[in-house]
């Protein structure tokens, strides 16, 4: 699952982190402009590029299943939800306010993001793992980490997000 997932990071970008418990998934910053957006109002689709990189990726795997889930926040807006690691089955779709993700790109764009370690904490038994990917940076953390206030606040969007796709 790790090696899949850097193989698309090398290819996209990668990261992740935890936020007490609850789950996002970040993934590399996209390239493209946001063009024309208002905010809070629901983000507008740009160019339908297949190629395009995500703004974040956040893969959450572990728990007491063992199962490892992912979402994929793309810059025009759209939330996608995975089975697995990025290669695998769609569960459901939704999508974000301009807002959100222009929050979310500032935040993976501030001066401290490429200065963040590498990984934060260690697994233990039953803890879930968070790796976020996003200008083209990857992050791993886990349950329990002490993190920097930046990636707490990256992992708290991308959980919101997450958590916005379920509902919608």
């Amino acid at each position: 699952m790790l090696a899949g997932l850097l193989l698309l990071l090398a290819a996209c970008g990668s990261g992740a982190a935890s936020n007490g418990g609850q789950s996002a998934t970040p993934a590399p910053a996209d390239q493209q402009a946001q063009g024309g957006s208002q905010p809070g109002a629901p983000a507008t689709p740009g160019t339908a590029d297949e190629g395009a990189l995500p703004l974040a990726v956040l893969t959450r795997s572990g728990g007491i299943q063992g199962s490892t889930e992912t979402l994929v926040v793309q810059s025009d807006g759209l939330l996608r939800l995975i089975d697995g690691d990025i290669g695998g089955q769609p569960l459901k779709e939704a999508r974000a306010t301009a807002a959100q993700i222009d929050t979310l790109k500032a935040a993976v764009q501030a001066e401290g993001w490429q200065q963040l370690q590498e990984t934060y904490g260690a697994q233990t038994p039953d803890a879930y793992a968070y790796t976020i990917s996003a200008n083209s940076k990857t992050i791993t953390t886990y349950d329990g980490a002490q993190n920097p206030p930046l990636l707490d606040d990256v992992l708290r969007q991308l959980n919101d997000l997450w958590q916005h796709a379920l509902t919608s």
